[in-house]
């Protein structure tokens, strides 16, 4: 057994830039149905340093003849459903139609006939409320994701920012005495201070954690 993580280290005359770590779940990877999470913040993906930057989710199939189902959110109005099918080791990738953060893919929905595994990545992240240079600050948002029989129903997290991802409909959240009630595939953002917060949620939840040191 190992632990393993893949490493972005973006060059830009000679300098690192837009990196992040993928942390590789290994078998925890693998599953038939995925929610996806994204920030949804005022942060847009840009074209840094001659290169695009988009909002994407990259499935790969670990067997042959695996069709996959691919929900687009609620908010994605032009698609509902895309259909495809992999063989072992094929990897198929949904960008958004756009750079703008309304374009961002949350609250997706990705089921199989096999088990797969689901990368979602945020490419070239600048936060449009905030920055005063030429050249804005940008950075690579990223993760392997679990499918939704193993992500849970409690967390706790401290400082940035959580997007919580209902999978079920009329999913009752807890937040430190602050209630939401969400349908599966809705999410909702929330700034959480430097001390630890409590989320208890009825059903299994997404949570993606940012934290934006930059500032």
């Amino acid at each position: 057994e190992i632990t393993a993580y893949y490493e972005v280290r973006g060059m830009f005359h000679g300098a690192v830039t837009n990196t992040d770590i993928f942390i590789l779940k290994g078998q925890n990877a693998l599953g038939i149905e995925f929610y996806v999470p994204f920030h949804n913040k005022s942060v847009n993906n840009i074209n840094h340093y001659g290169k695009d930057g988009w909002s994407s989710i990259d499935v790969v199939a670990t067997e042959d003849n695996t069709k996959i189902e691919f929900f687009y959110p609620k908010h994605i109005k032009t698609i509902t459903k895309k259909s495809i099918l992999l063989n072992k080791g094929q990897t198929y990738s949904f960008r958004a139609l756009g750079q703008e953060v309304s374009d961002h893919l949350y609250g997706a929905r990705i089921i199989s006939t096999k088990p797969i595994a689901v990368t979602m990545k945020d490419d070239s992240v600048m936060d449009i409320d905030n920055f005063d240079q030429t050249i804005p600050p940008s950075d690579l948002i990223g993760d392997q994701l679990i499918p939704t029989h193993l992500i849970g129903k409690q967390y706790i997290v401290s400082d940035g920012t959580v997007y919580l991802l209902a999978t079920k409909d009329n999913t009752k959240i807890n937040v430190e005495g602050i209630s939401y009630n969400l349908l599966a595939g809705e999410q909702v953002t929330l700034p959480i201070g430097g001390d630890p917060v409590f989320i208890d949620a009825t059903a299994p939840i997404y949570v993606l954690h940012i934290i934006d040191k930059g500032k």
